[in-house]
């Protein structure tokens, strides 16, 4: 948020006094700064280097992993209920 107020400043002196465009010019500057900013944001969740969630070559593993963690889960619930006898 600091970061859109601050582009927003500057957008707004450049539209409004030097180009002349008034309320408008406040307005695009505005809108400008909101999207520069959102911009921003969302360059922390999408970096430029990944394009994939889960890389193609690693799904079997993430696959494989995931089922280990589940057979983990049954077999841990399953010595519950042996030693709750």
């Amino acid at each position: 948020m600091l970061l859109s107020a601050l582009i927003n400043v500057v957008l707004d002196y450049i539209f409004i006094y030097p180009l002349g465009m008034g309320i408008r010019g406040a307005a695009i500057a505005t809108a400008t700064a909101m999207i520069i900013c959102a911009a921003y944001v969302l360059s922390h969740f999408f970096p430029a280097e990944q394009h994939r969630a889960v890389p193609s070559d690693s799904l079997p593993s993430v696959v494989g992993n995931h089922a280990r963690h589940h057979g983990h889960r049954r077999r841990t619930f399953a010595m519950q209920l042996t030693a709750a006898r």
